[in-house]
């Protein structure tokens, strides 16, 4: 199994300094809220298959309507978990501006001045390389679960049978998007160590949590970020230099990586 050292210390690292003070901010307002609408009742925890079939129903329409348009952004473009939210029909209308502001905890932004994932922000002249990996490699690597069941969601009846259904529906798409690749005879490839250089300019990763993986494996969204990284001067180079030597075994390893993730996630 692919142990990315890189992946998964990107994906333990959250916010910066000043992305930790606005996330404590956007915490605070939610922990008042919950206080104030926690229902002990709310036992409706559990997604039917129609519910998680439902969500990523909408997950593929969230993301379709909002792809990029082609070539380099111009000023920005972002999807994020919060306006995916905003619009779910069992949301209160009420939460709905609180709710926009989960985006720093799953989302993607790309701009002329930077790449923004799951609320780090990198300024492109800081971004040295952008290496991507095969969407089973990814699925697979140490630490990439990213617990969406577990995002600060203010209380609303119904709640943990959204976040359920939404969970799953992620992973059911990118385990999909696996299954078809190698059906295919094609290979889904997405950005997947960002290395930019930090504070003293030591080199540092950032990886995509799972919802930004998901919308990173939408070709059109692939392409906009990897134009934009272009005109910016950032190579995106593959991340794995021990290709298999023969069509029929890199088949052969699809297949049992699929079959460890059907494992996983069954």
């Amino acid at each position: 199994m692919p142990d990315f050292t890189g992946l998964g210390r990107g994906l333990a690292k959250r916010a910066k300094d000043a992305g930790q003070q606005a996330a404590s901010r956007v915490a605070q307002e939610i922990d008042a809220h919950r206080a104030d609408t926690a229902d002990p009742h709310d036992t409706d925890e559990t997604a039917s298959s129609a519910d998680v079939h439902a969500e990523a129903g909408r997950l593929q329409a969230f993301i379709a309507s909002r792809r990029p348009y082609p070539g380099p952004v111009q000023g920005e473009w972002s999807i994020g978990i919060g306006g995916l939210l905003a619009e779910h029909p069992r949301v209160p209308s009420q939460m709905h501006g609180l709710v926009r502001k989960l985006d720093r905890y799953g989302g993607l932004a790309i701009s002329d001045r930077g790449l923004s994932v799951d609320g780090d922000h990198i300024e492109w002249s800081s971004v040295t390389e952008i290496r991507t990996r095969n969407i089973v490699d990814y699925l697979l690597a140490d630490g990439v679960v990213q617990a969406l069941d577990a995002l600060p969601l203010p209380r609303f009846p119904g709640r943990k049978r959204v976040l359920d259904a939404l969970s799953k529906a992620v992973f059911t798409l990118l385990l999909a998007a696996a299954k078809e690749q190698f059906d295919r005879g094609a290979e889904i490839l997405i950005p997947a160590e960002i290395e930019y250089r930090g504070g003293l300019n030591r080199r540092r990763q950032l990886a995509p949590g799972i919802l930004a993986a998901l919308v990173l494996a939408d070709p059109a969204v692939a392409q906009c970020l990897q134009a934009t990284a272009h005109a910016h001067g950032t190579a995106i180079v593959p991340a794995d230099d021990g290709a298999m030597q023969t069509a029929q075994q890199r088949a052969e390893l699809l297949r049992s990586k699929i079959g460890a993730l059907n494992a996983r996630f069954r």
